[in-house]
């Protein structure tokens, strides 16, 4: 993993985002000792506070397959919506050998990202909702 970047809908870097808006986790990989075959990049976000893991996905667990990596290859993930709490957030990346045997390479919680926002919720996130009250139907 040669960079990692995160930005924000307008395509800058960002350090801080709102609830609810998008965010584009960016990895240039490399392979500098021959070809990796169906190498697997996975990501996690951890809350700062307590470690508790977030969310953690892979290209794996998406059905996707990155072939054989020989020079370098840029990968993205996107968040259309990325509906965390307000709160200080850490991120991980890696890159895996395709049995997940051992990492070729891990940075571990080293991307902080912080959740703006003005929602009194408690947890970790925040799907989109709303409340429909009915009217009260008078006894007699």
């Amino acid at each position: 993993i040669d960079a990692v970047s995160l930005t924000g809908e307008d395509g800058a870097p960002v350090a801080e985002i709102s609830s609810g808006r998008g965010l584009t986790v960016s990895l240039k990989l490399s392979s500098r000792d021959g070809p990796i075959t169906h190498p697997i990049v996975g990501l996690a976000i951890h809350r700062e506070s307590d470690g508790v893991i977030c969310y953690e996905s892979s290209t794996e667990a998406d059905g996707i397959d990155l072939g054989t990596l020989e020079g370098a290859r840029a990968v993205a993930l996107h968040f259309d919506r990325l509906d965390l709490l307000p709160g200080d957030y850490l991120l991980d990346v890696g890159l895996y050998r395709a049995d997940w045997e051992f990492a070729y390479d891990f940075h571990w919680q080293a991307y902080p990202l912080r959740v703006v926002g003005s929602h009194a919720d408690k947890g970790v996130f925040r799907p989109p909702h709303r409340w429909e009250i009915g009217s009260s139907a008078s006894r007699s």
